[in-house]
């Protein structure tokens, strides 16, 4: 048996990799099983040449013959999938299980009905469009329209309501064209009844005149039919300032409740837009209140006023005061520059005294720079002035103005510390 499954070859599809080789059948592994047994078509494991290990494989042809399988390998197409190949074998099988093949014979009208067929094909289906689209636009624009082939009252005339396609009329589930006959033909008055239900409501009342022998039925009903496309289509407008209404006002309850609602909600949100509109004004007065009543307030017992920032330089000139930096509106006394430039000996020391001179402890204590962490902001104006000023001023080493807002900002941190708040409450109980 060993000696029978070497000799044997096998051409298995490679089920997980999606493609094909021919193997020894002693590559295939199947206990207990003679490779007698080995059918076409079944689903095994085998060693692959490319890979180690065992994978899904499928049996197609089983020989001894390498060239018969290298063959059917051609036929059927090394490179293709899984599911190509399968319906390879299933053909190549059904080949060699019929005496001879022949090729399927040729449709009646040759080749030139081939290549007609596919060069049309294109072209009827552009056409079965076109005409179903002129179709819907014929039975768009014929209705309620009428279309009189004669003038009513001679002869054997007739009226169509509607003069739409049968076939398409049939596809859109309406019902086919009604002929109605004049007076003088009372033939079809019998189905006139019976085609009651098919009219619109603005025509019913019409038809019921046909009972009389006379033409002023036919008159009316085509006066009504006329005037349909009036009454449902608005009128066009006649000018640049023309105006079509296209909706009447709802004059149930409900609509004339949500109407009052909506007015009074326009009337409120108006007095709250306009409430909202002051308070920003008080708001922005009050900021602006803020920031120069500090420093216009005079010093207990004194008629001086303290240095700060003036929008009205009339005030501090008049009391003999000058400019910190030209053009930011920082007055204080000369007298006061005079001693924190004697005292100090750097840009920072120069700031620092500045500060003091400008806002006192307590306000120190309470503020920093940026206006966070539950703090007040000092005037950035009036920092911004001090920062300037201790830079230009050249006899001290030069600093920038990083490390002199560090050095502020280190100041009234220590204000605030632990030590300094025990120290002032102290000094509190004492006094």
């Amino acid at each position: 048996m060993e000696h029978g499954a070497r000799c044997l070859l096998t051409l298995v599809d490679w089920l997980d990799e999606g493609f094909s080789s021919i193997i020894e059948l002693s590559a295939v592994i199947e206990p207990c099983k003679s490779y007698l047994e080995y059918v076409e078509g079944e689903e095994v494991e085998a060693r692959c040449p490319l890979f180690r290990g065992l994978f899904r494989a499928r049996i197609i042809a089983i020989s001894a013959d390498r060239r018969k399988l290298k063959r059917i390998q051609v036929q059927l197409g090394s490179s293709s999938g899984f599911s190509t190949l399968q319906h390879r074998v299933a053909k190549w099988k059904r080949r060699e299980r019929s005496f001879y093949w022949r090729p399927r014979p040729a449709h009646p009208l040759g080749e030139s009905w081939r290549g007609t067929k596919a060069t049309s094909r294109g072209k009827d289906n552009r056409r079965g469009l076109e005409e179903a689209d002129e179709d819907i636009d014929h039975v768009i624009s014929s209705v309620f329209t009428l279309n009189r082939e004669q003038p009513p009252g001679t002869g054997s005339k007739q009226m169509t309501v509607a003069s739409a396609p049968q076939p398409l009329l049939e596809d859109m589930g309406r019902c086919s064209p009604l002929t109605l006959s004049p007076p003088s033909s009372p033939k079809n008055w019998s189905s006139l009844e019976d085609s009651k239900e098919r009219l619109t409501p603005a025509l019913i009342d019409s038809v019921d005149c046909f009972s009389d022998a006379s033409e002023e039925p036919t008159r009316q009903i085509f006066a009504t039919v006329e005037r349909a496309p009036k009454d449902l289509v608005p009128p066009r407008p006649q000018g640049s300032k023309a105006v079509v209404v296209t909706s009447s006002h709802c004059r149930s309850p409900e609509c004339e409740m949500l109407s009052r609602e909506l007015e009074a909600l326009r009337d409120q949100c108006a007095k709250l837009q306009a409430h909202n509109v002051m308070l920003q004004q008080q708001l922005n007065t009050a900021y602006a209140d803020q920031n120069r009543r500090p420093h216009q307030d005079l010093n207990d017992g004194t008629s001086r006023p303290k240095a700060g920032l003036y929008d009205d330089p009339e005030l501090p000139l008049s009391h003999g005061m000058i400019e910190l930096v030209l053009g930011t509106g920082i007055y204080l006394y000369e007298s006061q520059l005079t001693l924190a430039r004697s005292s100090a000996r750097s840009q920072t020391a120069l700031a620092r005294l500045l500060l003091d001179i400008f806002f006192t402890r307590d306000e120190q204590a309470k503020s920093n720079l940026s206006g966070e962490n539950g703090l007040q902001c000092l005037n950035p104006r009036v920092v911004g002035t001090i920062v300037a000023y201790a830079i230009s001023q050249e006899q001290y080493q030069p600093t920038s103005s990083a490390v002199i807002k560090n050095s502020l900002r280190n100041k009234l941190g220590c204000l605030r510390a632990p030590s300094r708040l025990l120290h002032s409450k102290s000094r509190l109980l004492v006094s």
